[in-house]
Order: C-alpha cells, then sequence, then structure tokens
C-alpha cells in the first residue's frame, strides 16, 4: 500500500496508546513543576477537562494529538520525552542534563551530517565504530564542562577579590 505506515514491531493500536500512556507521569510533574491545573491544561489544550482527567489518570488512553497538545502547552521537549521514555524507559531521565544534550544533537546532527559527507560515498558505521564516536563526542562535551565551570570559578574569584580589595 502506496503511503501506509508499516507496522514492523507487529505491534496493535491498543499496545501504541499503553505506550503513550508511559508519558502520563512526565506529564504530571511538568503539570506540578508549572502549577498548572488539570481545568488551566483543559483551557490550554482545548481538550475537555473531563477526557483529560481520564487520560491522566489511565481511565482512558491519550491519543497522539493530544498528548501533542499536552506537550506543546507545558512546554515538554517532544525529543528529549521520547528519548527519557520511549528508548530508556524512564521518565525521570527527561530531566537528566545529558539527554538534554543528546537531544540537542539529535537535531542537528542531521544537517551537520549532510554538509559534511556531501560528495562522499555514505556507508553504515559499525556497532564499534559507533562507540568509538560516541566516546570522543563524550569526551568533548565533557571537556566543553570542564572549561566551562573553570571560566565561571575563574570569574567568582575575580568578582570575589574585587569586593575584598
Amino acid at each position: 500500500m502506496r503511503g501506509a505506515v508499516k507496522n514492523r514491531g507487529n505491534t496493535t493500536p491498543q499496545e501504541c496508546l499503553l505506550a503513550i500512556n508511559e508519558f502520563i507521569p512526565l506529564i504530571w510533574s511538568a503539570m506540578h513543576n508549572s502549577n498548572v491545573t488539570c481545568a488551566e491544561l483543559s483551557r490550554k489544550t482545548g481538550i475537555t477537562k473531563t477526557k483529560l482527567s481520564r487520560g491522566l489518570s489511565g481511565k482512558s488512553p491519550i491519543d497522539l494529538v493530544s498528548i501533542q497538545r499536552i506537550f506543546l502547552a507545558l512546554g515538554i521537549d517532544t525529543q528529549r520525552a521520547l528519548l527519557a521514555i520511549g528508548h530508556l524507559r524512564d521518565w525521570n531521565r527527561y530531566y537528566d542534563p545529558d539527554i538534554e544534550v543528546v537531544s540537542d544533537l539529535i537535531r542537528q546532527l542531521p544537517e551537520t551530517l549532510a554538509t559534511a559527507r556531501e560528495g562522499c560515498e555514505r556507508v553504515a558505521i559499525s556497532d564499534g565504530g559507533i562507540k568509538v564516536i560516541a566516546d570522543y563526542v563524550g569526551a568533548i562535551i565533557a571537556d566543553n564542562d570542564r572549561k566551562v565551570s573553570e571560566r565561571r570559578n575563574a570569574f567568582i574569584f575575580d568578582r570575589d577579590s574585587l569586593r575584598a580589595g
């Protein structure tokens, strides 16, 4: 069928809705952090309060369009939520700074790769190669963190020594 989405994992629609419900704890957390009530979220999303309450309590499934509206209203980064919940199976990891960095890299990397690999024969990278690249990127990010911290500490030291002098 042309244009149809193929179900490669043999996942039923019911299983997909159950997977969507895995986002509910993150939604509750974001509501709590933003002091947003169900009534306010209902107004912001256009989802009826009854449907929203039933969905967030797990009494009925929340559809994908509603999840997208809720994420937009609460400022939840969809990419980061998918990494934390869909890949790592832990909604708490949404708040992990490393997941935020990986999410930002995923947004930028396709364009960067397309430009860098222009005119090259594009070949698959082995698992070992991916590990080497991941280690390299991790080391660069950690080095950047150290440099930023050193600059920040130097600034604080300079500021404090000026006050003392």
